[in-house]
């Protein structure tokens, strides 16, 4: 990021490094990333975003840097889902509740 790299680049599959780091990554690099004012709700061509993406693989604490930096949660993908939607089918009721708390519908 010191040398200029596009923060919002996207890999050959369209995801940016946000995205890559909700679902995979650490606390500490969506912490980074978002510093560096990655676009918090960029999403990948399916419409799923960094926010969507921690929350299909249940982790809470991104969950909660992602909606503290402002991400939305009632943005949809292209087929409609939601991540409470996602976050309800899956049972993550934790997360659910986070969601609920800053707004989800």
């Amino acid at each position: 990021l010191a040398g200029g790299a596009d923060i919002d680049a996207r890999c050959a599959e369209g995801a940016t490094a946000l995205l890559h780091a909700a679902a995979v990554g650490s606390d500490e690099a969506l912490k980074v990333l978002l510093g560096a004012k990655a676009e918090v709700d960029a999403s990948n061509p399916e419409g799923v975003t960094a926010l969507m993406a921690a929350v299909m693989v249940g982790r809470r604490e991104a969950v909660g840097v992602l909606l503290a930096a402002g991400a939305d949660p009632n943005l949809k993908t292209k087929i409609g889902g939601t991540a409470l939607s996602l976050a309800e089918s899956a049972g993550r009721k934790e997360i659910a509740a986070a969601l609920k708390n800053a707004g989800a519908r």
